[in-house]
């Protein structure tokens, strides 16, 4: 049995596999991001203690990459025990843990691949070949909504009052999320990055699964003003894709459904990671709720000239 068969079987023995780590969660993102996906394990006594999914392609026909599918924030180690390690010796074994697996990754040309925050940063993942690079995302933890909206600021609860007054929450379809989408790239001029089938493919795997769901905001006259697709695993709940239609963008329409959805999610006992907060406007509004900024390790290999040269010749002649 390959090491990727013994992970399949494993992930279909449990029930704490990170989402983003899931086999069909990889079959079906690697795919649409033009990539294939493999699992490096470390083993101590002939059994198999880790596993590190990673997705990898050739670049150009020529260079190796391993790199990280569209909508995949994270994927990290997946243990054979417990992730939620406290004692100092068990953290360490953990950091071995990964080391090892680092070291097990194939050469390449180039690689980016990042970990979830509950790993740690673990800045000694760099190793010889690697660099260590750092991302934030927002999480708010566990308690009750009570508890989570004394952080809120105050024009963010003006924010959702308004949208109170005038909206409704609602189950949304993948199409009405991909046109809004559209919208919101469209208005920074660039092109939506990922597809109706594959928002499609993803609310049919979660809605199967019963862990996620694309919720829109309407007001009386049937106006979609924003929307969201919303996913979780065994530990959190994470907003995947948010979008709105510019038109409407001061109804308070992005505030008042991700209050619903950070109640939704602290009343089923998740966190919330509101995941993607690199960039400093999206960072600014997600902070207006009072979650824990997290930092979060990734991995990188600098490209070579030779692949540089590459991208600019792709490029040209794409344009």
């Amino acid at each position: 049995m390959s090491i990727k068969e013994a992970y399949r079987v494993f992930c279909s023995e449990s029930d704490s596999i990170p989402l983003f780590s899931q086999p069909w969660w990889l079959d079906l993102l690697a795919k649409d991001s033009g990539l294939d996906w493999d699992v490096v394990g470390v083993k101590e006594n002939d059994e198999i203690r880790a596993f590190l999914p990673f997705c990898f392609s050739k670049r150009y026909k020529v260079f190796d990459q391993i790199t990280m599918p569209k909508l995949t924030p994270y994927l990290s180690p997946v243990f054979c025990e417990t992730q939620r390690i406290q004692l100092p010796n068990e953290l360490s074994n953990n950091l071995n843990l990964c080391l090892g697996l680092i070291q097990e990754l194939p050469n390449c040309d180039t690689l980016i691949h990042r970990f979830s925050p509950e790993i740690g940063l673990l800045d000694q993942l760099s190793k010889g070949r690697l660099s260590l690079d750092f991302f934030i995302t927002y999480v708010i933890s566990n308690q009750s909504h009570d508890e989570v909206k004394k952080g809120f600021r105050g024009s963010l609860i003006r924010q959702i009052k308004k949208g109170e007054k005038t909206l409704s929450i609602l189950s949304g379809t993948p199409k009405e999320l991909f046109d809004l989408s559209v919208k919101t790239f469209s208005r920074q001029g660039k092109e939506c990055p990922y597809s109706l089938g594959i928002i499609t493919a993803i609310l049919d795997e979660v809605t199967s699964s019963n862990c996620g769901e694309i919720l829109v905001t309407k007001d009386e006259a049937g106006n979609i003003h924003s929307g969201g697709l919303f996913v979780s695993d065994s530990q959190n709940y994470y907003y995947l894709i948010g979008a709105g239609d510019p038109e409407f963008r001061n109804s308070g329409a992005q505030s008042y459904l991700l209050n619903y959805t950070i109640a939704k999610a602290m009343k089923s006992g998740f966190s919330f990671d509101f995941e993607g907060s690199m960039i400093p406007s999206i960072a600014k509004f997600f902070s207006n709720f009072g979650g824990e900024l997290k930092t979060y390790a990734g991995l990188f290999k600098k490209e070579k000239s030779s692949f540089r040269i590459a991208k600019k010749i792709d490029k040209l002649f794409h344009n």
